[in-house]
């Protein structure tokens, strides 16, 4: 029925990027976040980049796999690569559903949204003594 409109690349040892494009549905997606999942889990910890920059809109049904997703990896921090207004309100609603849906804290410790990937990445490495921290780990 869909193809896949996205791709996933595992940077060891905590690092994840996560690139979506056109308009996605949660079938669509179910690729990519499977991949981030597998490389995340045992993890203490996940950085997770989403550039959604390409991306032209999410279904419904997607934003509701995005959630799920977020709540199944370990403590983690996203940022998100978007250039237009309605990609950063996509994923202002993701990440606003997320916590508050989140029967506790949940597992998002930090979030930002940046127009480049470099930019991006900078800020994910600066994260991760927080993260440390919250995993207790060295």
């Amino acid at each position: 029925m869909s193809s896949q409109r996205g791709e996933y690349h595992f940077m060891p040892p905590h690092k994840g990027r996560l690139k979506v494009i056109g308009m996605v549905d949660a079938e669509q997606l179910s690729g990519v976040w499977g991949a981030a999942l597998a490389s995340a889990e045992g993890l203490p910890f996940f950085l997770l980049e989403a550039d959604i920059s390409e991306m032209d809109g999410q279904s419904p049904d997607a934003r509701r796999a995005t959630i799920k997703y977020f709540h199944s990896l370990p403590p983690f921090a996203i940022a998100v690569v978007a250039k237009t207004f309605a990609q950063r309100a996509i994923g202002k609603l993701v990440i606003k559903a997320s916590r508050l849906l989140a029967t506790d804290q949940g597992n998002l410790e930090a979030s930002d949204f940046f127009k480049n990937s470099e930019q991006a990445n900078e800020w994910l490495d600066s994260q991760v003594d927080m993260l440390k921290a919250k995993a207790g780990v060295d």
